[in-house]
């Protein structure tokens, strides 16, 4: 008969970090064949680019997509360090349009006069 005695059992106690690393590798690997499957199915809005691939996409130089990137006009989802994009996001900022001061300014004076 086997003694399957708790005392006898090793116990290993694990950080939440060192799960992490260990899981990391792993998970990135799995994400990153998730990306490349989507890439293959490139009329897909879900589909996620990478940064640069984002960048191309909507035609964009990096200082500006950097810009609006951080300034929340593009949304991204991250797996690690990554900023992954989704096509339907680019897609829905390729129609949006900043106004110019004097359309803000022209903006603001309409406001204004309705509340009038």
């Amino acid at each position: 008969m086997r003694n399957t005695d708790a005392a006898q059992q090793p116990i290993i106690v694990t950080t939440p970090d060192q799960i992490a690393s260990i899981m990391q590798p792993y998970l990135e690997k799995a994400f990153q064949e998730g990306v490349e499957a989507g890439s293959r199915r490139s009329g897909d809005p879900g589909r996620l680019l990478k940064y640069e691939e984002a960048r191309e996409y909507l035609g964009m130089g990096g200082t500006m997509f950097s810009r609006a990137v951080n300034d929340g006009a593009i949304p991204y989802v991250t797996s690690g360090k990554r900023k992954l994009f989704r096509k339907g996001d680019l897609e829905k900022f390729q129609g949006y349009k900043p106004m110019s001061a004097a359309e803000k300014t022209f903006e603001q004076e309409l406001e204004k006069r309705k509340t009038r």
